[in-house]
């Protein structure tokens, strides 16, 4: 849906496929096509920037370059002492919407670890933690400044939560969840 919007609005989609720039010419890798181009977007995926953990926590990372974490949050092979939420990490990586779901848990569990640091004690055990929660998988994209698609498990719309973000970015909920005024 969202790749039939952007054509109707004169985007060009090419999918699958690497594209090089050479002398401020676009190619296409497998074809050689030239692209004739006002703007490419290279739309590359997501490619985690963790390397700086290599060194002090070698553990801490995936095969991938992901943040290990597991469902209290913590970084595996960090004795439960540090923590890991978004995009850099295993658990809820890729959702704004979840990571603002999990901020005071998160928050509780690093202030658990915490208060038993400062008492010289290791690391709470899982049942003094509260364990994450991954809601339904829910996927927002907008195209342009009034046109979108808000999809979840159940159900699908073009018309409401594209809007919305379109005109809020959402903002309200978090100056509401830090007791911002409006």
């Amino acid at each position: 849906m969202v790749q039939g919007k952007l054509e109707k609005i004169g985007v060009k989609v090419i999918l699958g496929e690497r594209v090089n720039e050479t002398d401020g010419k676009f190619i296409l890798a497998k074809s050689g096509e030239s692209l004739d181009a006002d703007q490419v977007i290279m739309t590359t995926g997501i490619t985690p920037v963790n390397c700086f953990l290599k060194n002090t926590f070698p553990e801490a990372l995936n095969a991938e370059g992901w943040i290990e974490t597991d469902d209290y949050f913590r970084v595996k092979g960090t004795a439960g002492k540090l923590f890991s939420i978004g995009d850099c990490s295993t658990f809820l990586p890729n959702s704004g919407a979840q990571v603002m779901d999990a901020i005071k848990t998160i928050g509780f569990n690093i202030s658990q670890t915490i208060g038993a640091v400062a008492k010289c004690e290791s690391a709470p055990s899982d049942a003094r933690l509260k364990r994450g929660k991954v809601s339904p998988k829910v996927t927002l994209s907008t195209v342009g400044p009034n046109d979108g698609v808000f999809e979840t498990p159940v159900f699908y719309t073009q018309w409401l939560f594209p809007r919305l973000k379109n005109s809020t970015m959402f903002f309200f909920r978090v100056k509401g969840e830090l007791g911002l005024k409006t």
